[in-house]
Formats: C-alpha cells, sequence, structure tokens
C-alpha cells in the first residue's frame, strides 16, 4: 500500500511549487533546459577543443548527424515522408502516425529520426551551425504535429498514442525523446525560422500548440497510466520531467513537476517514494538486476536534469543512497565477472560506464567528493583495463530505452577524481529484497580459474521467481550449478518451468511446492539468515572459512506447509582447491511425507562413479509427471512444481549408503572438467537423473543445450538425518579431484557433521564439519576428542592428527585434544591455525594478557596450559606466533 498525502506533505508540496516559482524563473524557462544550458556551451567547446578523447567524440557525432543532414538537405519531402505515415484524412489534412497494435516495423523507422533530431540538435547548439537545427527541426515538426492528431487509445493499465496499448514501451521511445530533439532547437524556431510543410511541399511556422498539446499529454499519460509499486514509475519518468520541462510556463511545470518529485497518484509513484527502497547502503530496486540497475541509472538522469536546473533541490545529498546504487553490481560478480542470477535477470552485465559518468556528473553538482572519488576510480579504472573509452561514440540501438548518448560529452568531466584501482570484493553480501546470502573466496594465484563463489537465496518480488532456497555454485572459471534464468516471457516453458521450483537448484516438499500472491501469483516467504560468518560485508575471522545458514517456509505447498533449513560452507584447502558443503533439511506436518532435493549442474551427462554395487538406473519417464496435467492460467496459475519438463528420466533403487555423483563438463575453456558431489548416506535415498531444458544463463558454451539434473528423494522427514552433499570442480587433465573421500561424522546417528578428506600438495588434510541443527548445541565425541558448543565449527588435522587450525563460525567454543579456541561473544565466531611448528591466531585473541618483561609478549591459561605468544607484525597487526607452551 502506498503511502497517502498528508496536509503536511501538501503544504510541502506547495512550498515546492512556491520554491520553483521564485527560484530563477527565467533560468528555467531558457533553451536548451534539459540536458545543458546556454551557459554550459562555452565549457563544452572548451572540453572538446582541450580534450582528445572530447574532440574525437564530438567529431564522430558530427559525421553522423552530417549523414542525416546530408539526406535532409537533398530533397526535404521525400526525407521525412519516410516516416510511417497515415493520411488518413486525405492529402489536405496533416497525417498522423500509423498506430502500432502488434507489429513494432514502424517504431524501427521512427527510432532512427527522432535520435537524429537529438544528434543534429546537439551539434547545432555546440556549433551554431544552422543546417543541423534546420534537419531536427523539420523532423520535430511532423513528429509534433503527426502526435497531436492522435487518440490517446487503451486502458488506464497501458494505453498509449502510438501503442495503443503500450504506454510504458512507448514513453521510453517517443515520450523520453521529444522533448530533448525539441528543446535543442526551440530557439531556433522561437527566432522565426520554418520548418517543412509535408502536406503543401511548402515551409509553414514551427507547430508550438502541437508541441505544446504532445508535452502536456505524454505528461498527462505518466501520471495516469501504469501502476505503481515497480519499476513502471521510473521507465515513465523521463518522459514525465522531460515533458514537464518543456512546458511554456513555470505554473505549468510548477504543477506537474512534483509529480515526479513528491506527490503521489494512484498509477505513478514520485522519486520520494522510489527512495524508500534505498534505506540502506548497499540496497538496490527489488526487482531482478537488469529492472534494478536502469531504477538507479534513470534515477540518476534524472536528479541530474533537476539538481542543475534547480540546485536548491540537492536531489544528490537527499537520495545517496540511490547514486551509490550505479555501483552495486561489481559485488555481485563472479571471478569470472558473470553476475549472480536471480529471477528474470540476466547473467551477462557489463559496468555501466555512462552511469558512472552520470553518477559523477550529479556528485560533481552537490560537491560531493567521496562519491566523486568512488565514480571517477570506477571510471579510470575501466579505461585502465580497455573496457571503456570516453572517444568511442557507440553504434545505434533502438531498443525500448531512452536516448542518452550525447550526455557522454555533455556530461563527462574532463578531470576525475579518484584513481584506477582494483577494488576487492567483499567476502560476503546480501541482497535482503531477494533473500540472497553470497560468499567467496577468492585466489591469489589464479583469480578467474580457483575463485570460489556461492551465494543462496530466494523470496518474492517484481519479475522474481518463485524458486524456494536456490542456490549458485562457481568453479573452474564459470558458473557451474545454475540458476535456470528467463524464458519467453507469457510461454509455457516460462510460467510452468522456468519460474518456478522445478527449475531451481532447491528442494521441492511432497512434489507441491509452489507461490502464491504478490507478484503474478509467485509469491513465496523471502529466505531468512539464521546465522552467517563474516556477516554480509564485514570481516572474516579465518582466510579459508565461511558459511551461512538460512531458513525458508514453503508456505505455499499445495499440499502442506513445510520447513526448509540450508547450511552452505565454502571452505578453502589451499590457493588453488577448495569445496563447498550443502546441507539442506527438510519437514513437512503431513502424512507420507517426502522431500525432493534438486541440483542443476552445466555439462554433457551425469554419471555415478561411486554408489552401491549394482547401482542401476531404469527409465522412469512419468516420475515427474504430477504437474503435466495441472490447470494453467497465464501470470494466474501455475503447474507447479514444473518438473513434468524434465526429459531422460532415469532412477535407480533407494539406498543408504554413500553416493557419488559427477557432472562432465567437456566445453570449458581449459578443457574437460568436472563437479563431483559426495552424498555420505545415511538415510534411506531414491537417485534420479535426467536432462532439464536449457539455462538461458548458461555459459556461452552450453547455451541452449539441455542441463544434466540430479534430484534425490527422501521419504520421510529430512530433518534429523538432512541432504548432505559436499561440491568439489576440478579441471580433469591439470589438476583432478583433490577430495578423497566424505563420511558423516556420526556413523549410523542423527546428523552432526561430515568428515572430508582432501590431498592437498601430497599431504592428506582431514577436515572435521560440524554441523548443529541448533545454534546453542552441544556435540562431544571423546573418540575424537572434539568438544563442540554452538551451530558450524571445523577442525582441520593432518592424516596423523596433528591440529592444523580450529574455526567457530557460529558457536561459543570448540575443542580438539589439549586445543581450546573460545569465540568472541559479540560475534560467536573465532579462528586458529598451526602452521610449520607455529600456532597463528587470526583476530585479536580473547584473555592474551600483556606480559610487559618482552614486547607485545602476551600469555594466556588455556585448559589448564601456559601460553607464550608475540605479535610477529606491527601493532594492530592481526597475526600471532607461538614461542612455547609450559
Amino acid at each position: 500500500m502506498k503511502p497517502r498525502i498528508t496536509e503536511l506533505r501538501k503544504s510541502a508540496v506547495l512550498l515546492f511549487t512556491l520554491h520553483l516559482c521564485l527560484f530563477s524563473a527565467k533560468a528555467a524557462l531558457e533553451h536548451p533546459r534539459i540536458w545543458v544550458s546556454p551557459d554550459d556551451k562555452e565549457a563544452i567547446n572548451e572540453k572538446i577543443h582541450n580534450e582528445a578523447w572530447a574532440g574525437t567524440f564530438f567529431n564522430n557525432l558530427r559525421a553522423r548527424a552530417d549523414l542525416a543532414v546530408s539526406k535532409h538537405q537533398t530533397d526535404r519531402d521525400a526525407f521525412l515522408k519516410e516516416l510511417p505515415l497515415d493520411w488518413y484524412a486525405g492529402q489536405a489534412a496533416h497525417p498522423r502516425f500509423r498506430y502500432i497494435t502488434s507489429s513494432e516495423s514502424d517504431r524501427y523507422i521512427i527510432m532512427p529520426f527522432l535520435q537524429d533530431a537529438i544528434e543534429c540538435g546537439v551539434v547545432y547548439y555546440l556549433t551554431g551551425e544552422e543546417r543541423y537545427a534546420q534537419a531536427a527541426a523539420d523532423i520535430m515538426g511532423v513528429v509534433v504535429s503527426c502526435l497531436a492528431r492522435m487518440e490517446r487509445k487503451g486502458s488506464a493499465g497501458n494505453g498509449g498514442l502510438v501503442y495503443t496499448s503500450d504506454h510504458l514501451k512507448e514513453a521510453r521511445i517517443f515520450g523520453a525523446q521529444i522533448p530533448v530533439a525539441c528543446d535543442f532547437i526551440y530557439t531556433f524556431v522561437q527566432n522565426g525560422a520554418k520548418v517543412h510543410d509535408i502536406v503543401t511541399g511548402g515551409e509553414r511556422d514551427f507547430p508550438f500548440a502541437d508541441a505544446q498539446t504532445v508535452f502536456k499529454t505524454y505528461a498527462d499519460m505518466a501520471i495516469e497510466v501504469g501502476h505503481s509499486g515497480s519499476n513502471w514509475s521510473v521507465l515513465e519518468s523521463p518522459s514525465l520531467v522531460g515533458n514537464t520541462l518543456m512546458m511554456d510556463t513555470q505554473e505549468k511545470i510548477d504543477q506537474y513537476l512534483p509529480f515526479y518529485l513528491n506527490k503521489n497518484t494512484t498509477r505513478q509513484d514520485p522519486l520520494s517514494v522510489v527512495a524508500q527502497s534505498y534505506e540502506k547502503p548497499g540496497d538496490i530496486w527489488p526487482e531482478s538486476l537488469q529492472y534494478s540497475t536502469g531504477v538507479a541509472e534513470l534515477s540518476t538522469y534524472l536528479m541530474g536534469v533537476l539538481d542543475r536546473l534547480y540546485p536548491d533541490l540537492d536531489l544528490a545529498q537527499k537520495y545517496p543512497n540511490v547514486v551509490a546504487a550505479n555501483g552495486r553490481m561489481d559485488p555481485l560478480r563472479y571471478p569470472n565477472d558473470d553476475v549472480i542470477s536471480f529471477g528474470d535477470g540476466a547473467r551477462y552485465y557489463g559496468p555501466d560506464f555512462l552511469a558512472f559518468e552520470k553518477a559523477y556528473y550529479l556528485s560533481s553538482l552537490a560537491g560531493d567528493t567521496e562519491s566523486m572519488i568512488r565514480f571517477g576510480s570506477l571510471i579510470k579504472t575501466g579505461i585502465a583495463k580497455g573496457n571503456y573509452n570516453r572517444a568511442t561514440l557507440p553504434s545505434r540501438s533502438y531498443g525500448a530505452h531512452p536516448y542518452f548518448t550525447p550526455i557522454r560529452l555533455l556530461w563527462a568531466v574532463p578531470d576525475l577524481l579518484g584513481e584506477a584501482t582494483e577494488y576487492p570484493k567483499p567476502r560476503t553480501d546480501e541482497l535482503p529484497f531477494a533473500g540472497i546470502f553470497i560468499q567467496r573466496n577468492e585466489s591469489s594465484t589464479d583469480p578467474e580459474n580457483a575463485g570460489l563463489m556461492l551465494f543462496v537465496g530466494g523470496a518474492g518480488y517484481v519479475h522474481g521467481h518463485a524458486s524456494g532456497m536456490n542456490i549458485e555454485l562457481y568453479g573452474e572459471g564459470e558458473v557451474l550449478g545454475i540458476d535456470s534464468g528467463p524464458g519467453s516471457y507469457r510461454s509455457d516453458i516460462h510460467e510452468n518451468y522456468y519460474r518456478i521450483f522445478a527449475a531451481h537448484n532447491t528442494v521441492i516438499s511432497n512434489g507441491a511446492s509452489a507461490g502464491s500472491g504478490g507478484w503474478v501469483n509467485l509469491g513465496i516467504e523471502t529466505v531468512q539468515l539464521k546465522a552467517m560468518e563474516p556477516m554480509p560485508r564485514e570481516d572474516a575471522v579465518s582466510p579459508w572459512h565461511s558459511f551461512s545458514t538460512t531458513t525458508f517456509y514453503d508456505r505455499h505447498n499445495t499440499m502442506a506447509p513445510a520447513e526448509h533449513q540450508r547450511t552452505l560452507a565454502l571452505i578453502r584447502t589451499s590457493p588453488t582447491r577448495g569445496y563447498y558443503v550443502d546441507v539442506f533439511r527438510a519437514r513437512s506436518d503431513t502424512p507420507g511425507q517426502y522431500h525432493d532435493y534438486v541440483y542443476h549442474n552445466v555439462g554433457e551427462s551425469l554419471s555415478f562413479p561411486e554408489g552401491p554395487d549394482p547401482f542401476l538406473f531404469v527409465p522412469t519417464p512419468a516420475r515427474f509427471h504430477n504437474s503435466l496435467n495441472l490447470p494453467w492460467q497465464q501470470n494466474r496459475q501455475y503447474r507447479n512444481p514444473g518438473w513434468h519438463f524434465f526429459e531422460e528420466v532415469y532412477t535407480a533403487t533407494a539406498t543408504a549408503e554413500p553416493v557419488q555423483a559427477r557432472f562432465n563438463i567437456f566445453r570449458m575453456p581449459r578443457g574437460p572438467a568436472s563437479m563431483d558431489i559426495h552424498m555420505p548416506g545415511g538415510p534411506l535415498q531414491t537417485y534420479s537423473k535426467a536432462m532439464a531444458p536449457s539455462s538461458k544463463n548458461a555459459p556461452t558454451s552450453y547455451a541452449g543445450r539441455d542441463i544434466p539434473t540430479m534430484v534425490v528423494r527422501q521419504d520421510g522427514e529430512a530433518w534429523t538425518n538432512p541432504f548432505a552433499c559436499v561440491f568439489e570442480s576440478y579441471t580433469n587433465a591439470t589438476e583432478g579431484p583433490a577430495i578423497q573421500s566424505v563420511e558423516n561424522l556420526n556413523d549410523g546417528g542423527p546428523f552432526k557433521g561430515l568428515v572430508v578428506e582432501s590431498m592437498i600438495d601430497g599431504e592428506l588434510l582431514r577436515q572435521y564439519i560440524i554441523i548443529l541443527d541448533n545454534l546453542d548445541e552441544t556435540y562431544s565425541n571423546p573418540g575424537l576428542g572434539i568438544t563442540f558448543t554452538g551451530h558450524f565449527g571445523v577442525v582441520t588435522t593432518s592424516e596423523n592428527g596433528d591440529l592444523k587450525s580450529l574455526y567457530i563460525g557460529s558457536g561459543s567454543s570448540l575443542q580438539y585434544g589439549d586445543s581450546l579456541l573460545t569465540a568472541d561473544p559479540s560475534t560467536k565466531a573465532a579462528f586458529t591455525e598451526q602452521s610449520t611448528g607455529d600456532w597463528l591466531d587470526y583476530g585479536p585473541p580473547l584473555g592474551w594478557l600483556e606480559y610487559s618483561a618482552f614486547p607485545y609478549v602476551y600469555c594466556v591459561n588455556l585448559n589448564s596450559w601456559m601460553y607464550l605468544a608475540s605479535k610477529t607484525l606491527t601493532p594492530g597487526a592481526s597475526t600471532w606466533t607461538y614461542i612455547f607452551r609450559g
């Protein structure tokens, strides 16, 4: 529900209106006024003269404008009649445009004209050469006269002028461009210049009345058409603001501009409401990424337009988190620069350097040095890496978005603050609206190929999927355990597979996990954080370990609600090796409950090199067909959970023995690779393998290819003895697997954790990974000499049992033999490491007392032993060296 405008807010709108009237009305009514003012011209031309990149950009922009001008001067009438005109009333009346109802061929005729008009207008503004203004004015004279003769069509939900039922698209294609193009030539035609008349073949006055009709109509449609609560309001706002600023009196501007700034309607959210989604630093717009990034970029653009024109608004200072969101994509990238995939989001987004230029410009208007350094560094880093060249004039694009290319010249600041630098990505991160929690562990020796990263997430939001508690896993330079991504909107497979549970790496309970309510009836509960180390964007206590435990309530399950809990750990064993742990608990209060663990991984095939003897798979084509014939109503009712799209389904006899699965991945840059999954056995489980529809976000070499998929079913609850998996990826020829074995920590009893043995540089590494259900449980194993109180801990030893490290991710104490680690009560985390005979403690050691006879020497009594240690680095450093115990 949107906030109502109280009397106080009405007063604020009135005060704002009075402010605009009193503040530099003359400057506001000068032309051009949207992107630049007449006073900006000299500085921009100096930039073109003094900066090589700006000179090159301008020359290329001018050359492109010359193509349009040349064609225009050859035959003005023939040039303009290439527009898609509808002579609906015969030759005596001015035509209108053809209405667009289905085919969009006319769009690709009109858009080049609008972009030609903008570019010619910019060149005229900078050079004063009237041939550019004449071409632009002739185009816009026809455009506004055609539009002024068109009726608004469609419903209040999404009607338009040219687009009979899609104002959202029309606002971006027409509404955002028309005022900008008219702005640059308005003074030219106000001073008496004529435009071509396509009815008589002669000349006429510029149709100012038609233009004002069009400006008002597009502003009205932005306010009256569409819906609130999504990105629509922002997508429509360049049309709203641009057309408002082109109105011919300050009174009209004062009337309409509050609808962008702070005045609600039932179908249009103002900036003040949009900014509520950016409450904290790091927040992004709560939709999948292609929509989220667009909201930040367009909002920054509009704040730049208005802060330049009305400096006292100070929108950049009022909404800093909106501006900062333009740089938020980088921490969401995998080591190969792909972006995490969730909802309808795509995988491949390059850095948006034009957005950075806009953010820098806006920050410079506000005098925000910190933000200028940040965005200046991002721009310079892109230039240094060869990813961005300010001199490059981008090729034309005719997508449904506003045309901003000339702003790269007009707004770009020559002398950027900040330096090119590598920005370290945080070990962990979060996107709360999507229930996403990220872990990463970068490699110092081979960042792209040996880097490790995963995320877990799930929530209901616009363009979200009913995914449950979904994960992605990275390895060998690619995202291997992949999310489905989107399909073709409104298609059967998109609605009944890609957007629902079976397309995700999740657990399906009772064959009936589903979404309901919320956006297009795909609403699910948001994944909640139970415990995590390090907490998002905080420092880690260990260079080798991290973990998260999250919970999800499968509320809308069509059989019975189910509780889900997922513990994910990222454990590095060397600078180039490591693995993931996934422990998924599920239970449902219904007789005959069962749960299916679903995992998709790119590759050619799924095999099972280890399992019971014999471990035979037989065809089971109907195993997942319970959803096949369910009713489907577009954007309303779905065939949950969607696994009837699985093909080539094979199933083996249930087993309680350990199983190893292997995804065989042949199309990798470094050669064939594998993703191994070790499951230690214990509960009776049934394994199936299948081919799932291709992921829209798969690596290029797997685009359009079906995805091998593993489904593990457990009858009864899967909480006491949950699904437990250890994932390891490796390149076959150069590495091979490091993991030698995976076993249950409590063989035959309730699950308490895993024992993982790896061969690292010729030495066996044994790791006891303790994962308890609650946060304050105690686990004691006298035979191993381990006692742990908490939720997640790791003991690492050599093959002969010598201690290498202790890690508490969430807990109070962890003991192995005589060695005791106690966690900081505030973080419940701690780490110690034994290395070449020295005990290194990462993080300030609790209980250390200064022993003043020696510099930086400390002692502590632990478990009846006296430890003496010295700080080996400068005061305040985090490394301590064990000297002796006695």
